[in-house]
């Protein structure tokens, strides 16, 4: 079963946008954001 953006929001405590914007490589993200 795929994991979800959602299911990695509910785990990290990022905001399931924050997770979208990682995952794209939004430079709005830092580094330290996408390693967590």
């Amino acid at each position: 079963m795929a994991v979800s953006q959602n299911q990695i929001a509910k785990l990290t405590g990022f905001s399931r946008s924050t997770v979208s914007r990682a995952l794209a490589n939004h430079p709005l993200i830092s580094a330290q954001t996408k390693k967590e």
